[in-house]
């Protein structure tokens, strides 16, 4: 693996994923795979991103992909419509989905293959080492990983 970035915070993860999505020779479609709920909320900070750079986005919380939804800015906020299964240009798959008890690496794989053409690109996108801590680096095909620590400081204030 080669180091492309290396960022902090919130604006350094969405930085770094849009540098990731520039490299992309296609971005004529973006399918997410992830978890409901906890990965949705960061999906669409990254579907807010890449609003320019990516055609249409998509998003599918359940491996067997029978629920998709396509994603648009709406006035004040992301918008999900119902939709397919399609061949996406990137296909990012969620961290989330690596926890322990939720998807296995060949349920992962397979939603890959399903959303996936002969020149897709695989970007893992996750948090605190978990495609590695689960084992999943070797057995899925990432061309891209997007590994984030965010710091937090929390403080009670006595007045």
């Amino acid at each position: 693996m080669e180091e492309i970035k290396n960022a902090t915070g919130l604006t350094g993860m969405l930085r770094s994923f849009a540098q990731i999505v520039k490299q992309c020779e296609r971005r004529e479609s973006m399918a997410f795979i992830g978890m409901p709920f906890t990965c949705t909320p960061l999906i669409d900070f990254y579907v807010y991103v890449v609003r320019d750079m990516v055609g249409s986005k998509y998003y599918y919380p359940e491996p067997d992909l029978n629920r998709g939804y396509e994603l648009t800015l709406g006035e004040d906020r992301i918008v999900s419509t119902p939709a397919s299964i399609i061949a996406a240009d990137i296909v990012v798959v969620m961290g989330g989905i690596a926890m322990p008890d939720k998807w296995d690496v060949d349920e992962a794989r397979s939603a890959i293959e399903k959303l996936s053409h002969d020149r897709t690109v695989v970007i893992g996108a996750c948090f605190m080492d978990i495609f590695n801590k689960s084992g999943w680096m070797e057995d899925m095909p990432f061309d891209y990983i997007e590994n984030c620590y965010i710091s937090t400081d929390a403080y009670e204030v006595n007045r």
